[in-house]
């Protein structure tokens, strides 16, 4: 500061508008934040910290908070790891981890921790409790679990259908089709995918009751699937693939999926 009144007393007021700002953040209870020796106690804790891993202000006081003996055995390659860049940078990439609460419970938490003296044997961390977030990816994964057990017996259910179903997006292409939906039709399973009325008038002939063939914009899964109509018990004659010719009766019926 080469001794000048004025700098010195403008740093020092710097310094005290910092402090201020991190005393009003360690009394918030936003975040936890707790001091700490790389021994492997915590020497300070704000009551926000405390809460998280289950202590009390006595405990602290007494000495008998210890974050290495928090730290369940799975997660001490990644506090080693967290240490080690504490003492390359200064700093450590927050991560996440757990800590075994005074009761025994389990709590996760995201930390990060900064050292702040010139032996790199003291630092400062913020704690975060991910207990909510945890809780929510647990139910998602639960939720894609169930979804596709459902899916899968969906699957198995229309397999054993006897009918015929097909399930066309909006562009007439095909979704799903049964087993029995593909005998049906004479349907290859690699040329289900093409515009269905496209691929219907250039595989098979589709006759209405007055023998009027129809054309691809005509045919009832058109109509359907890119119409929007609803078609109930039309009568047809197919001739897949130049086969014999069947009567068939057709229903469609358009529905959202998906958005699709």
């Amino acid at each position: 500061m080469d001794g000048d009144p004025a700098r010195l007393e403008s740093a020092q007021e710097a310094l005290r508008e910092c402090e201020a700002r991190l005393r009003c953040l360690y009394d918030s209870g936003m975040i936890g934040i707790c001091s700490f020796d790389l021994d492997g106690l915590i020497t300070d804790a704000n009551d926000k910290f405390l809460s998280i891993v289950g202590y009390g202000r006595e405990d602290l006081e007494a000495g008998r908070i210890r974050w290495e003996q928090m730290t369940p055995p799975e997660y001490r390659e990644a506090d080693l790891r967290a240490i080690e860049e504490l003492h390359a940078r200064g700093v450590e990439t927050p991560y996440e981890k757990e800590y075994v609460r005074k009761d025994g419970s389990r709590v996760p938490v995201l930390l990060g921790a900064a050292l702040f003296d010139d032996a790199r044997r003291h630092g400062m961390a913020f704690v975060l409790d991910i207990t909510d977030r945890k809780r929510a990816e647990l139910a998602l994964r639960s939720s894609e679990g169930d979804a596709r057990a459902q899916a899968a017996q969906l699957e198995a259910i229309l397999d054993a259908v006897a009918d015929g179903l097909v399930v066309y997006d909006r562009h007439g292409r095909t979704l799903r089709s049964t087993p029995a939906a593909d005998a049906l039709l004479g349907i290859p399973a690699g040329e289900r995918g093409g515009p269905v009325g496209e691929r219907a008038a250039r595989q098979y002939e589709v006759l209405d009751e007055s023998g009027h063939r129809q054309t691809a914009e005509e045919m009832v899964a058109y109509r359907a699937a890119v119409r929007g109509e609803t078609i109930r018990g039309a009568v047809l004659r197919i001739r897949p693939g130049g086969g014999p010719p069947r009567w068939i009766r057709a229903s469609a019926v358009p529905f959202v999926l998906d958005g699709r």
